[in-house]
């Protein structure tokens, strides 16, 4: 493994497509400058940072035209980010930004417009990142006929899926990706940065499909990215080797999902990615999970939260110093302080927006979650009727209120319907109104009159609310359900997929299940200090 990794895996690809540096240029015939620079990217920020941080600041001094004082300064940004300097990190860039657009520099508003996205991404400041990424849409956009267009075409659809792997809108991921491999498959370059390109691409794939159930596709294509890359060195390589063991994990495959978190783990010592380190141990949690050690699990979860929180406080950090630095600046000159003032007021007004929605947004949940508790305490919750189609089960063929059976045979059932209830048959996934038919050894007409005569609800949205109402029990009732994920306590509950549980969840109570919880930890804790 090298001793230096210089940026991360979405950084790198923008470097090694030739977008940020061009490396390609390093044994022409240069001026001074070019000679000098490509000398501290190449070698000397791979051994020794700091040096070249120093370095690369006496380049910007000397640097003659604008071109080159982008370049400088997208230089050192590209050196903060490997030294962990994040603010310096945006600075740099920032000012790169504003110098190509005055200089009408097209191609390099796109580049660092992408890295832009790319960086604020990383911290979590999501809102900025999709702006700077429109911004590198559009320069590129206005660039068609130059050289770099399709590979930074390339890097603003994987960016774009990255986006929408963020916010779990998987299968849309999918579009930028097979847009950007039909770009890939026209070209014909086959050195080392192209292998990458080409193996992020195949690695952002796979995780959608593993993300939508689909582990044949996944696997081949996680494969294919390890065999593109095979030799060389880069921080693709554990996110590879992650999405391979949550496969296996799928798939029921201990030895082989712990083979490849070991091959992962090691990353993780050379790493200051919080998004690494958050996807790791959040698999890490999963395997325990799923092969019997639940004390590791939660030991896992735990470090994923603890990550996950450093990364918000980082990005308010980032953006409190930014402000900060851009206010300082604003005094130095008519320029800054034109921009410093529209950064200040965007960001403030933002900041404010968010608070204001978040308090008053959690203050109605709050409320909502008391009465909800009050109904539960009280037995008579008149929880939502649900919408949902029933796949082809019969639920309104009768009306209640005709007597379609006689007494014995509705006692009788109904009896046989209690005694299911206590044994909580509705949490089998494969449940059925024939298959309870079944069971009751009557046929789904029958059934389909009880439960709507005697529980109120068609057969599906029963079904629904019974387990909604037990997982709500035993969420109030087991302190330690609170620290499993939702894909657990959807699996508890009978749901067959996380994001039905929580569609359901918040159907049938109003609230999301994240946001139950939370209230619900928030009354435990305050139980636990009386």
């Amino acid at each position: 493994m090298c001793r230096f990794f210089i940026f991360s895996s979405s950084l790198l690809v923008w470097i090694c497509c030739g977008v940020l540096f061009p490396i390609g240029e390093l044994h022409a015939q240069q001026d001074d400058f070019d000679k000098k620079y490509n000398e501290i990217y190449v070698r000397i920020s791979a051994l020794d940072g700091p040096k070249a941080l120093q370095l690369a600041d006496s380049l910007l001094t000397i640097s003659k035209d604008r071109e080159q004082r982008v370049k400088s300064h997208m230089l050192l940004a590209g050196i903060h980010h490997s030294l962990g300097n994040r603010v310096q990190e945006f600075e740099e860039a920032l000012k790169a930004q504003k110098l190509a657009r005055d200089a009408s520099l097209i191609a390099w508003q796109a580049r660092i417009s992408g890295f832009l996205a790319t960086s604020f991404r990383h911290v979590g400041l999501m809102y900025e990142s999709q702006k700077h990424l429109g911004l590198a849409e559009k320069a590129n956009e206005g660039q068609k006929d130059a050289p770099g267009y399709l590979l930074t075409k390339i890097n603003i659809a994987h960016e774009r899926a990255l986006h929408a792997q963020e916010d779990e809108r998987y299968e849309e991921a999918l579009k930028p990706l097979t847009e950007a491999r039909d770009i890939l498959k026209s070209m014909d370059q086959q050195d080392a940065r192209m292998h990458l390109i080409r193996g992020t691409n195949d690695q952002l794939l796979a995780v959608s499909y593993l993300k939508l159930g689909k582990l044949d596709p996944a696997d081949s294509l996680l494969r294919t990215a390890l065999s593109k890359i095979e030799g060389e060195e880069n921080n693709l390589k554990p996110y590879i080797y992650r999405a391979q063991a949550e496969v296996a994990i799928s798939r029921g495959q201990a030895d082989s999902s712990l083979h490849y978190l070991k091959m992962a783990e090691p990353y993780l010592a050379s790493s200051e990615r919080e998004e690494l380190k958050m996807l790791l141990y959040d698999t890490f949690s999963r395997y325990h999970r799923q092969f019997g050690d639940q004390a590791q699990a939660i030991r896992y979860q735990d470090m994923f939260a603890s990550v996950k929180e450093a990364r918000s406080r980082s990005a308010k950090n980032i953006a409190d110093e930014l402000v900060n630095k851009l206010e300082l600046e604003r005094r130095k000159s008519e320029d800054n302080m034109l921009f410093a003032g529209f950064f200040i007021f965007l960001l403030i007004s933002t900041l404010m927006m968010v608070l204001l929605y978040l308090t008053r947004k959690r203050k109605l949940e709050k409320q909502y979650y008391l009465g909800l508790v009050e109904r539960l305490k009280a037995g008579n919750i008149d929880f939502n009727i649900l919408k949902e189609q029933s796949n082809g089960e019969m639920t309104d063929l009768e009306d209640p209120k005709e007597q379609l059976i006689s007494g014995d045979t509705e006692e009788r059932l109904l009896e046989t319907l209690v005694k299911l209830e206590e044994e909580m048959f509705f949490l089998d996934k494969e449940v059925s109104l024939t298959k309870l038919a079944t069971q009751f050894d009557t046929n789904p007409r029958y059934i389909s009159y009880i439960i709507k005569k005697h529980r109120g609800k068609d057969f599906n949205n029963y079904i629904q609310h019974s387990r909604i109402h037990y997982i709500i029990n035993r969420i109030r009732s087991d302190k330690d359900l609170l620290d499993y994920k939702l894909s657990y306590l959807a699996d508890m509950a009978g749901f067959s997929s996380h994001s039905k549980f929580s569609s359901i969840f918040k159907t049938v109570t109003g609230l999301p299940p994240s946001v139950f919880i939370h209230f619900a930890k928030s009354e435990f804790d305050k139980k636990s200090k009386f």
